[in-house]
């Protein structure tokens, strides 16, 4: 196993050493294998996979402050009356 930032030069480098494929053999590969086309050797190469989680607490985070900067945005002009 090898653990990723899911930065692109790790991805590319990993199946450049144990499967010796570009990143374009790669998805091609992996798309055999999901419309379960593929072969005896797609199932035999090492598959990268880059964990989106870190990447949804970020867009949890950011949503989250463009709701609050807004929410204050539109208070600052109204009135007490209003």
């Amino acid at each position: 196993m090898i653990l990723s930032d899911r930065a692109q030069v790790f991805l590319i480098a990993t199946l450049q050493i144990w499967n010796n494929e570009s990143m374009e053999d790669f998805l091609n590969r992996a798309y055999r294998i999901v419309t379960d086309d593929g072969v005896d050797n797609d199932y035999k190469l090492t598959n990268i996979h880059a964990c989106l989680a870190h990447v949804l607490i970020v867009s949890e985070i950011i949503c989250s402050l463009f709701i609050y900067l807004f929410e204050n945005f539109c208070s600052k002009g109204r009135t007490k009356n209003h």
